[in-house]
């Protein structure tokens, strides 16, 4: 995390006249401006997946025998940790959002589809971005929010997609807009659920048993997943065409070296091998004490 925050925020070093590095500081290039913004939302966002995916695996066991002592205390165990840090990874994400805004406002614009740079900018959900026009056609528009969320002012500025040359930010906006809404959208959910979860323990001293609770939380795991993986959409396409922000671009760090395809493969095998590890993992925690 600490080396991607610096591809996103470069500090600890200064360029020459000539292009050569110095005074380079690796302290303060690990320290750099979005490791704690970043890092405290990727590990929220890891413990809500792995939470949400330990309580998903027992839900189906539950509307077969609603009396399962174990099913029930697995999937509050999951649901503990998942929706614990719900909220928090909430408020983290409005935090990475102002420094977004604050050292990467490119990006920031392209999450939201902004092209003018305004005060009282709206908070646009949904939508498409449509780069030759200039403009983000359909979805909801709220006035002001966004000013008001990364300046803490609804007069706030907050500079658009059109004072940023065309080759300084990403090739496809969609890409970057659609996933953060999609990310939004299914924290809110997941945010949804745990207040339905608090209300219903809150009168009755148990989690809900119903169908549609059961559902929800089967569904919570793939969605904490889904968000997760926008999220990483809207960091890394957010930051094009940059590998590190305002000095080196992609296209100039691409590697020409032949055989990286091996390597890929490899690596896509060894994930391939853990997700199944861990898929075998939670079948098997479902299926015990089944007899």
């Amino acid at each position: 995390m600490a080396a991607n925050g610096w591809m996103q925020t470069p500090v600890g070093f200064t360029v020459t006249s000539t292009g050569a590095l110095a005074n380079v500081s690796p302290w303060r290039a690990i320290a750099n401006p979005s490791l704690p913004y970043e890092a405290t939302h990727m590990v929220f966002a890891a413990y809500m997946v792995m939470g949400f995916s330990l309580a998903a695996i027992y839900p189906r066991r539950l509307r077969r025998d609603r009396r399962s002592a174990y099913a029930r205390r697995g999937m509050a165990v999951g649901l503990v940790i998942g929706l614990a840090f719900t909220p928090l990874q909430i408020l983290a994400g409005d935090r990475l959002a102002v420094q977004v805004a604050r050292d990467q406002p490119a990006k920031l614009a392209a999450m939201e589809g902004l092209w003018q740079t305004q005060t009282h900018a709206p908070e646009t959900l949904g939508g498409i971005v449509l780069a030759d026009r200039g403009e983000t056609v359909g979805g909801l528009h709220i006035p002001g929010l966004l000013s008001w969320l990364v300046t803490g002012h609804a007069d706030g500025t907050v500079r658009g997609l059109s004072s940023f040359a065309p080759s300084d930010r990403p090739d496809d906006l969609n890409l970057v807009h659609l996933p953060f809404d999609l990310m939004v959208a299914i924290g809110l959910g997941l945010f949804g659920l745990a207040l339905w979860t608090l209300a219903a323990w809150s009168r009755r001293r148990r989690l809900p048993d119903g169908r549609r609770y059961l559902g929800a939380v089967m569904l919570s795991a793939p969605a904490a997943l889904v968000a997760l993986e926008c999220g990483w959409m809207v960091t890394e396409i957010g930051r094009q065409p940059w590998v590190v922000y305002n000095y080196m671009r992609t296209v100039d760090a691409a590697t020409t070296r032949t055989g990286i395809w091996l390597w890929l493969v490899a690596i896509v095998a060894v994930y391939l091998l853990l997700a199944a590890s861990t898929a075998w993992l939670l079948v098997r925690l479902a299926r015990r004490g089944s007899a």
